[in-house]
């Protein structure tokens, strides 16, 4: 008899439906035993146990009896539970008693937040470490390169460092040659003065000359032209030989004012066609282009304005002074300072020339690169 009432309550138990809502937080979760009216039930002993779903915990949970009902607390960690409740029955009917088993499962999730150590809190450090370290590594790998970077630049700013000093020790040089050709094309200017001066005054000299030979002819003239016809001798042979009308004096001597007077013309003559001679060589020996260089006034190569200042120095054989141009066909003076304005007109590259005219037409033409920013 009492197996037979044993089997039917199991049957009953297991057909019940026992769960109900859970409490929020940490509050005791109640479960309670349903049993017929007439079939009183009491639970004698009963365990509740939970699996940490996040953190994979199993643990057991205080739970408390009160007649049917099972109260059990939760941790209010903010993670999902899954909980299984076991206890033992003592129930009677009809005027006999029995015992049997409960048993019942649900899943719960509590709202809180975790504290403490798991093996998902292991993991997730040894994770979070393993990430840290190829960050590091990368970091590592990153700051190796950028030394390796900072190195080479380093380099790169010294190989610079040197090329500059070279460019200004060229620049120097440059300087240094372009002065002395200034000076050698003074020295030589200078020269050339001093013999067109020379020229000048040998000119003026034969010009004084010939005025006074003219004025002893046009005396000589009027003495001619006062003697009697018949004085007049002609095929006279003068000391070399030549034939030559000679005027005797009324005593029959030749006059040498007359031969003088004309060998003088003669030679005054000679003089003006040397020195005519002389300028027209002189002028047109000039057909060597003058020798240019062209720089920038501060020796920079950039700029960030409209307009840069530059020197043109020029060297030539015979000119003292020249004529520039920046398009090749309109000329202004050029000072004997040498310094120009040139015009920075685009962004980036700028290619300027500057075209150079001596006295003679001979030009040439320098050209500059000057970049803007």
């Amino acid at each position: 008899m009492k197996i037979r009432y044993l089997f039917n309550f199991v049957g009953f138990v297991l057909g019940c439906i026992l769960l109900m809502a859970v409490p929020a937080k940490s509050e005791a979760l109640e479960r309670t035993v349903n049993t017929p009216v007439s079939w009183p039930t009491d639970i004698s002993s009963a365990s509740v146990e939970g699996y940490n779903v996040q953190h994979y915990i199993y643990q057991s949970f205080p739970c408390s009896i009160n007649g049917s009902r099972i109260s059990y607390t939760l941790p209010d960690d903010g993670c999902t539970w899954r909980v299984t409740i076991r206890a033992s029955l003592v129930w009677a009917f009809d005027g006999s008693s029995g015992y049997g088993e409960y048993f019942a499962s649900e899943t719960v999730t509590t709202s809180g937040s975790f504290t403490g150590y798991s093996l998902k809190t292991a993991t997730d450090a040894a994770n979070n470490a393993n990430t840290a370290a190829g960050q590091a590594r990368t970091a590592a790998n990153n700051s190796s390169t950028a030394a390796t970077n900072a190195a080479t630049a380093a380099n790169n700013a010294s190989t610079a460092a040197t090329n500059a000093a070279t460019a200004a020790n060229n620049s120097v040089t440059v300087a240094t040659q372009a002065r002395d050709a200034a000076n050698s094309a003074k020295t030589s200017a200078d020269n050339a003065a001093t013999v067109a001066g020379t020229a000048s005054a040998n000119a003026l000299n034969a010009y004084n000359e010939a005025v006074v030979i003219n004025n002893k002819l046009d005396g000589l003239t009027t003495e001619v032209s006062a003697l009697d016809t018949s004085e007049i001798v002609t095929a006279v042979k003068d000391p070399n030989g030549n034939t030559i009308n000679a005027v005797r004096d009324t005593s029959g001597t030749v006059l040498d004012a007359s031969r003088t007077a004309r060998d003088a013309s003669q030679e005054a003559l000679t003089k003006i066609d040397t020195l005519q001679t002389m300028v027209n060589n002189y002028m047109s020996a000039d057909t060597s282009p003058p020798v240019v260089s062209l720089s920038t006034v501060s020796g920079a190569r950039a700029t960030s304005g409209s307009s840069i200042l530059a020197m043109v120095d020029v060297s030539d054989n015979l000119s003292n002074t020249f004529e520039y141009s920046l398009n090749g066909i309109d000329y202004l003076s050029l000072s004997v300072d040498g310094i120009i304005t040139l015009p920075v007109n685009s962004s980036g590259t700028n290619t300027i020339t500057v075209w150079v005219k001596d006295e003679a037409g001979n030009t040439s033409r320098k050209s500059i690169t000057i970049r803007k920013f």
